[in-house]
């Protein structure tokens, strides 16, 4: 015993854990840490000697524990070939701990995400703002030329080719045709006076 007591003190796990070595008839060899009243006593009315060993040589189970009165979660296994149980232990306290310290970490960082995610969708809706504020601006230009050709007393017309593609009701007016049509499917030289038309052609070329 003196042997396993300080091979067992030696991987003593930390304060609230435990780590035991029992006789499978419930008798407590070893404990860590090191405790007088607990050795010597047989523990086989205990829950993992009367109720789980039976039904499963190897488990995991929660309770209180006697030694400190806390609950935990604790593992047993017995040894093949050897009438011995090793049990080790931890509160839930610690487990709880643990898990709470990951918790709030991984909440954290969910925050951070989420702020991230949030700042992006603002700086998105701004940009898109600013995007259908350009556009509304460029259109209202636009309009704004293209009310100024269409009124404009000066004709104003645009040639592709031997054709005109866009004529104002100025040019329209001028030409003397009813609308745009007529204009824009005739050849232009043939709406030029015929003196004018040698003129027309140089400059078209």
């Amino acid at each position: 015993p003196a042997y396993f007591q300080s091979f067992y003190d030696s991987i003593y796990p930390g304060e609230g854990d435990f780590v035991s070595l029992f006789l499978t008839s419930g008798w407590l060899v070893v404990t860590a840490p090191h405790e007088v009243n607990m050795l010597g006593r047989n523990w086989s009315a205990a829950p993992m000697f009367s109720k789980h060993m039976p039904n499963w040589p190897t488990g995991t189970e929660q309770q209180v524990v006697a030694r400190n009165n806390t609950t935990s979660l604790y593992s047993y296994r017995v040894l093949n070939d050897y009438p011995v149980v090793v049990v080790y232990g931890l509160p839930m306290s610690t487990i709880l701990r643990n898990w709470r310290q990951a918790a709030w970490r991984d909440g954290l960082l969910l925050a951070l995400a989420l702020a991230v995610l949030a700042s992006a969708g603002v700086a998105l809706a701004r940009q898109d703002k600013r995007r259908r504020l350009a556009e509304k601006t460029l259109d209202e230009s636009q309009q704004r030329y293209r009310a100024l050709i269409e009124f404009s007393p000066v004709g104003i017309a645009v040639q592709q080719g031997d054709r005109f593609v866009y004529a104002n009701p100025a040019v329209v007016t001028m030409l003397g045709a009813a609308s745009a049509d007529p204009v824009l499917q005739t050849p232009v030289l043939e709406l030029v006076h015929v003196d004018s038309r040698p003129a027309m052609a140089l400059r078209a070329q």
